[in-house]
């Protein structure tokens, strides 16, 4: 049905109004319809759930009137927990109005008629069934059976009907297919008022038609618009099929044969010297991609006046490969920019003097690209980036780089100014060339000695110290060895440190063959 017939709706609608629960019912759930609904009862002192099918469900609904009763308004296979969602019936809104401060206290025909006038305005059609829940409205959008397999289209939709009516009040949780909504003609426990049906077209939408409404009264596009928008992204990013990017070889190559008679007309008509075999080649490299009869020996022997230095042997072999290349027998050449300008010696700057449109180097290809994008942005009236910086603060600034994170860092933190620049700090005092303490003791204690090896029994240590302590970390410090004074003259008689005859033998009897021999002249000066 065309939304476009309910911009202006006859003052004549199907009276709903006090419309009972076997009627409600068979509107909601028609005969026929695939899958089950559920009847719910909620009281205080007993909770149950019957599924039934839409032919048996207005007579069982007769034993839930005049109780807390609830019914889905959608059906499935199973049970509405743990079934499989068969088929989207309605787009429902529960506006909980009471809680909203413009509307507490009104009187529900007049919600109703506000929300109605909203709903014109917007451009939506009537709701098919108003209902007066006791505590707030239900109303209903019925729609055409949609399959469960479009829960994910129709969960947007009921989204953005949601947002539409929040200043009603209406309550998010109506995007769950499961909930429930109250019967007529039951009793809302809450407030012990009746539920009933206070007015609605009775009609159904076609679902694809109200919901292009409804997304265009919240200024967002339509499906329709949507996919013209994924097929023109998908046409952008699609590769092209007919070969590579840029032109084809023919117009590529036609193009470089322009460059080189460019070339030869800027080298006074004659190739240099060095070069006239590689233009040459050229030449007939670019006469290889042109299509049509094309007289290879005539267009190569008339390019070849341009090198008078070639001899007709030489001319002969550049016509027979390009004529090679011509027929298939070989491949063809298909020669770079930046190639082609290495070979004939040509600079970015000749190129751009000269206007050659494919002999260049890489670096120009990309200063050129660069040069039209910026001319297209100019044409279409976007800034510089001086432009863009000059006006913008923060991108010229960079508050974020101060702190040391990232620009969404920064954002996400508030956006912090800038921390204020560090004062200079004073400047240190030099430090002192002569220590003011003397230097700590070196850590872990002084070097273990050798373990010294063990002695039988009966046997003492040479010269034993008793006065020394046994702990070697223990023994008092010792003074410094200082410097001998050489100004002093030597005493005239040494005590005589040798050891003893004794204690010579009691170390030859320990360590046999380890004392050496006594030396004749030190017996005789000890004499």
């Amino acid at each position: 049905m065309d939304l476009s017939q309910h911009h202006s709706f006859s003052s004549t609608r199907p009276a709903a109004a006090h419309m009972p629960a076997e009627a409600y019912l068979r509107l909601l759930h028609p005969l026929g319809a695939r899958g089950s609904a559920t009847l719910m009862l909620l009281e205080a002192d007993r909770r149950c759930a019957r599924t039934y099918r839409p032919d048996a469900l207005p007579f069982a609904a007769l034993n839930w009137i005049d109780r807390s009763a609830y019914v889905t308004l959608h059906r499935f296979h199973g049970t509405r927990s743990g079934g499989k969602l068969a088929a989207l019936n309605v787009l429902a809104l529960d506006l909980d109005y009471r809680t909203m401060p413009q509307w507490r206290g009104a009187a529900p025909g007049r919600v109703a008629q506000a929300v109605q006038t909203a709903a014109q305005g917007l451009g939506l059609p009537l709701p098919s069934v108003v209902t007066d829940t006791g505590r707030g409205l239900a109303v209903l959008w019925l729609i055409h059976e949609l399959a469960g397999a479009a829960a994910p289209r129709w969960r947007a939709a009921q989204q953005c009907l949601i947002g539409l009516f929040s200043a009603f009040g209406a309550d998010r949780s109506c995007g769950d297919a499961a909930r429930i909504f109250r019967l007529p003609e039951t009793i809302n426990a809450k407030c012990g008022r009746i539920v009933t049906v206070i007015d609605g077209t009775l009609r159904r939408h076609d679902f694809d038609a109200l919901a292009d409404a409804i997304y265009t009264a919240a200024g967002r596009p339509t499906r329709a618009e949507l996919g013209q928008r994924k097929a023109g992204k998908a046409k952008r990013k699609a590769k092209p099929t007919g070969g590579p990017r840029g032109l084809a070889p023919a117009g590529r190559f036609a193009q470089v044969r322009a460059d080189l008679m460019a070339l030869a007309s800027h080298w006074g008509g004659q190739v240099p010297e060095g070069l006239r075999n590689t233009w040459l080649h050229l030449v007939a490299t670019c006469l290889t991609h042109q299509h049509g009869n094309l007289d290879m020996a005539a267009e190569v022997e008339g390019a070849a006046r341009y090198c008078a230095g070639l001899s007709p042997a030489e001319v002969a072999a550049v016509i027979r490969a390009a004529e090679r290349r011509q027929k298939g027998e070989q491949d063809r050449y298909f020669y770079s920019g930046e190639r082609m300008a290495e070979m004939l010696g040509v600079s970015d700057d000749l190129a751009r003097r000269l206007h050659l449109k494919q002999i260049h180097s890489e670096a120009e290809r990309d200063r050129r690209r660069l040069e039209r994008e910026a001319g297209r942005r100019r044409a279409k009236g976007m800034a510089t980036r001086e432009d863009y910086l000059a006006v913008h603060a923060t991108s010229r600034e960079k508050p974020w780089e101060a702190h040391g994170y990232s620009r969404a860092t920064w954002y996400r933190r508030g956006c912090p100014p800038a921390p204020a620049a560090k004062t200079a700090e004073p400047a240190r005092p030099a430090m002192r060339t002569q220590r003011e303490t003397t230097p700590p003791p070196p850590q872990g204690g002084l070097p273990r000695r050798r373990p010294r090896p063990a002695l039988s029994a009966g046997h003492q240590p040479l010269h034993p110290s008793p006065e020394a302590p046994r702990n070697r970390r223990q023994t008092p410090a010792q003074p410094a060895p200082t410097r001998p004074d050489t100004r002093r003259r030597p005493p005239d008689s040494l005590p005589d440190l040798s050891p003893t005859a004794e204690e010579i033998a009691l170390a030859e009897e320990i360590f046999p063959g380890t004392i050496p021999a006594p030396n004749p002249l030190a017996a005789a000066r000890a004499a």
